[in-house]
């Protein structure tokens, strides 16, 4: 499972860096129109008082990087006309169809349909969370891949049902615990206590397995020495850490 959930982190952090993108280039037009608003008005002969955008906790919270990347000078010349949703939902689209290639390497196609339903609802609701008028302006994917528009409520629906088959294999509930631990919310935002519970009964479903216990016993095969470059430590290391990240999570929940 290491390489699926290699391929699982390398999406998140895909996803995550376009949404900070977005959300930088969001703040980047607010405050052009507010400048551009205040010079027209000198012009005019008044002097007004722009005021900023009231903050929006959950934004800044999930994005606490864009507010200075929209300080930067070079990215708001890129980004004139602030986060361009289109061009967003293609990268984050093929990202989803190249996950779903590399789940499907491993998993079943049920698996497959139930590890990847979570990601593209919590996947809709980042994107939603770039602006607020990112509903109008970004036509959720869970609409196109599961013909589906209310994916906050059928997160949890999914997840009910999984709980209650036995033969629901670990990397489902690890994959739900998963988004939940990145933030995503749904029909429960702002019930802490609700997501609380539900993560408390996936760490129930998923197996504590210590890394040492991993083919304990086993002897390997002598392998020849080689060097590699840097870039491939950093890739072998990020697979592990994305394959007992949940484990770590679960721990620090205990």
């Amino acid at each position: 499972m290491t390489a699926l959930w290699f391929a699982i982190e390398e999406a998140f952090a895909e996803v995550e860096t376009l949404c900070v993108e977005a959300r930088a280039a969001e703040l980047a037009r607010a405050r052009k129109q507010r400048d551009e608003a205040a010079v027209l008005a000198l012009a005019r002969g008044r002097t007004v008082a722009m005021e900023e955008e009231p903050p929006r906790a959950e934004a800044e919270a999930r994005y606490p990087g864009a507010k200075a990347l929209a300080e930067d000078l070079a990215f708001q010349e890129a980004h004139p006309d602030g986060a361009d949703f289109v061009k967003l939902r293609a990268r984050v689209r093929q990202r989803l169809v190249w996950l779903k290639g590399q789940l499907s390497g491993t998993l079943s196609e049920h698996e497959v349909h139930y590890v990847l339903f979570p990601i593209v609802v919590h996947f809709d609701e980042m994107v939603r969370l770039v602006s607020r008028n990112a509903t109008a302006r970004w036509e959720p994917l869970q609409s196109e891949l599961y013909e589906v528009s209310n994916g906050g409520e059928l997160f949890y629906a999914r997840l009910e049902e999984r709980l209650r088959q036995e033969e629901t294999p670990p990397i489902v509930f690890e994959i739900f615990y998963f988004c939940l631990s990145d933030g995503f919310q749904g029909m429960y935002q702002g019930d802490a206590r609700k997501i609380a519970e539900y993560k408390e009964r996936l760490s129930l479903r998923i197996p504590k397995v210590p890394i040492e216990a991993e083919d304990e016993g086993a002897q390997a095969a002598p392998v020849e020495l080689v060097r590699f470059p840097f870039h491939y430590y950093a890739a072998a290391i990020g697979a592990i850490v994305g394959l007992y990240l949940v484990l770590w999570l679960l721990a620090r929940s205990a």
